[in-house]
C-alpha cells in the first residue's frame, strides 16, 4: 500500500515498489475479500462464482442424472 493506492513489489530485497497498481486488485481481488468478509450479501448455495468473482446463478441438478447405458426401473 502507499499513499495513493496499491502496488506491487518491483524488488522484494529492496522494497521498491513499481509504478503502477494492477486493474485486478480492484476488480477481483477487492471483490473477493468483500464476499468472504460478508457471506450475507448472497446465498452461497444458490451461486457460484467464476474467476472474476462474478456470481453466477446455480443450476443444479433436482434429482440424480442418469449414467448412459443405466436402464434401471423404479
Amino acid at each position: 500500500r502507499n499513499d495513493v493506492g496499491y502496488a506491487a513489489l518491483k524488488s522484494v530485497i529492496t522494497k521498491e515498489k513499481k509504478d503502477r497498481m494492477e486493474s485486478f486488485v480492484l476488480a477481483e481481488t477487492f471483490k473477493y475479500f468483500y464476499l468472504l468478509f460478508n457471506p450475507a450479501a448472497l446465498d452461497f448455495d444458490a451461486v457460484t462464482f467464476n474467476t472474476e468473482a462474478h456470481p453466477l446463478r446455480a443450476s443444479w441438478p433436482k434429482s440424480p442424472v442418469s449414467e448412459p447405458g443405466d436402464h434401471t426401473t423404479p
